[in-house]
């Protein structure tokens, strides 16, 4: 058999097994341990999300994740290319562009990380989930979610801090609220961060919006919010959305609600281009764009409360 024929056969046996794990070819490395890690505390990331959050590029971390998928730590998810798409992009691609691989842990690697201490008590609870292609436009709002939590762990390393606490899903329900998550990120010397997530792809009603403001109200006047942090006693609502338009378009309506002074809206292309104080949140009152953190108070090395309105009411 000529050579291209049997590269050519190959090749085709690699695409028939792209969601067939194989004969395991390399042993876990501490490298192949962080990203394991990072897909097992998010609970479901894509190459690219795993790829921002190692600080990798997407041809690296492929190799590793299946690496891992062959020693059946994660699972793939085969999910279409238009659920994964910029929101943007409307030609033929949505239609015969490449998929995404999206991943989960596995049991299996639960286990494992628990036993290596090298997963959250709230990650090693959070019940595996058993998606498929079917659950796609679910998908795509679990993967914005993430990127929320993306977004944190990367500011870790530009302001020091670290996240302490986060839950979502089910397990981040607050009555009368259902947010999509809840964290609370330690920021050294400063103070804590308390977020509730809020992903919104366009899809809620027009009076739902409304239902939650009110709903966030009645949340942010009770105890609940410090008998659920450990004392915090104030929040912000953070609210993600695809595009400036749909971001201008919330931060509209939530200046007129009773959260106008806790909600703040960004997109989650902007939330990708720095930490706490960078200017991408659209916030009640306010024409420019605003940080979520003001850089005096990130630096001032003073413990406050830092979920306060005012410390963001302008740029430094």
């Amino acid at each position: 058999m000529p050579k291209k024929q049997e590269e050519q056969q190959e090749e085709g046996s690699d695409r028939r097994r792209r969601y067939e794990p194989g004969v395991p070819k390399r042993s876990m490395t501490p490298l192949k341990l962080r990203i394991l890690s990072y897909i097992a505390e998010c609970g479901i990331l894509s190459t690219g999300q795993v790829a921002r959050i190692a600080q990798m590029k997407e041809e690296a971390v492929t190799k590793h994740l299946r690496h891992l998928f062959d020693l059946r730590m994660v699972d793939t998810i085969a999910v279409p290319y238009a659920n994964l798409a910029p929101p943007e992009e409307n030609g033929p691609n949505l239609a015969f562009g490449p998929g995404q691989n999206i991943y989960i842990p596995t049991r299996a690697a639960i286990q494992f990380l628990e036993r290596a201490r090298r997963i959250s008590d709230e990650a090693a609870a959070r019940k595996l989930p058993d998606y498929g292609p079917r659950n796609a436009l679910f998908l795509s709002h679990e993967l914005l979610v993430r990127d929320v939590r993306i977004w944190l762990e990367l500011c870790n390393h530009i302001q020091g801090g670290f996240v302490e606490r986060w839950l979502d899903g089910p397990a981040a329900h607050l009555p009368p609220v259902r947010p999509d998550a809840w964290f609370v990120y330690r920021i050294k010397s400063v103070g804590s961060l308390v977020g509730f997530v809020e992903a919104d792809r366009g899809t809620e009603r027009g009076d739902q919006w409304e239902k939650k403001a009110g709903e966030y109200a009645e949340l942010l006047e009770s105890d609940v919010v410090a008998e659920a942090t450990g004392g915090r006693k104030k929040a912000r609502v953070l609210v993600i959305t695809l595009t400036a338009r749909r971001r201008d378009r919330l931060a509209q309506e939530l200046a007129r609600s009773p959260i106008k002074e806790s909600a703040y809206v960004a997109t989650v292309e902007d939330l990708k281009q720095g930490g706490l104080e960078h200017p991408v949140w659209r916030y009640s009152g306010m024409v420019n764009l605003q940080p979520l953190l003001a850089t005096s108070v990130l630096s001032s090395g003073q413990e406050q409360d830092v979920n306060q309105a005012q410390d963001v009411k302008a740029v430094d």
